[in-house]
C-alpha cells in the first residue's frame, strides 16, 4: 500500500472513530485500526514518537487504544513478551541509568519466545510484562506472529540488565573500532499515562 493510500486510510479510520455514535460502530473502526497498525506500525509510530500530533493521528492513536480495551485480556498480567530492537549504546546506557523507558507511540511485542543467543541485526532482545496490552493475533494478517501490542504512551520500568561486548568479527553487530554490545532486557509496564 502506497503513502498516499496509508494516508487516506489512516484518515479514514481516524474520522469514522470520531463519529462513531455507538459503541459497536467504535469498536469496529478500533479494529480496523489495529488491522491497519499491525501491518504498518512504523506510519503510525515514527510520527508519533516525533511529537507530530495532528488531530487525524491523534484520533487513529485513540482508536487502536480503545480497541485494545475492549479485547478480553487487557488489563490481565501477562508473562514477559518479547521484543527486538536496535538500540544505540547511549540509549541504552540512557535506559540503564534513568531505570526506564518511555514511549508515545505503540509498543509491538511477540508471545513467542524470542532467542537471545540468535544472531540478527538489532541488538537488544526486551522481555516486557506487561499489564496494559492485547493480544490482537485476532485481529492481525499475520496470526501466526502472535502479536500482543501494548497501549500508547507506555513507560517500561528496567527490572534487569545483561550487556554483552561482541568481539566476534563474524557477529554481524561487530563494528571495528566502536564498542559493539548485545542486550538483553527485563521490562515492567507502569500505568501508562494519559494523554
Amino acid at each position: 500500500m502506497g503513502h498516499a493510500r496509508q494516508s487516506l486510510e489512516i484518515n479514514s479510520i481516524a474520522l469514522a472513530f470520531d463519529a462513531a455514535k455507538t459503541d459497536e460502530t467504535a469498536k469496529e473502526a478500533a479494529f480496523r485500526a489495529i488491522a491497519f497498525y499491525t501491518k504498518n506500525s512504523t506510519r503510525i509510530n515514527a510520527p508519533l514518537r516525533a511529537g507530530d500530533n495532528g488531530r487525524l493521528l491523534d484520533a487513529f492513536r485513540r482508536a487502536v487504544d480503545y480497541g485494545l480495551k475492549q479485547l478480553p485480556d487487557f488489563g490481565q498480567t501477562r508473562e514477559p513478551l518479547d521484543r527486538r530492537v536496535h538500540f544505540s549504546r547511549e540509549m541504552l546506557d540512557t535506559i540503564i541509568r534513568e531505570g526506564t523507558l518511555h514511549d508515545p507511540a505503540f509498543i509491538s511485542t511477540s508471545a513467542c519466545r524470542l532467542d537471545s543467543s540468535a544472531l540478527s541485526l538489532r541488538n537488544t532482545l526486551m522481555h516486557i510484562e506487561a499489564k496494559y496490552a492485547a493480544d490482537v493475533s485476532g485481529i492481525s494478517p499475520d496470526p501466526h506472529a502472535r502479536e500482543n501490542l501494548l497501549c500508547s504512551n507506555s513507560t517500561l520500568e528496567l527490572v534487569d540488565a545483561k550487556l554483552t561486548r561482541v568481539d566476534d568479527e563474524d557477529d554481524p553487530l561487530f563494528q571495528p573500532g566502536n564498542e559493539s554490545v548485545r542486550a538483553e532486557l527485563w521490562m515492567r509496564q507502569q500505568t501508562p499515562e494519559p494523554r
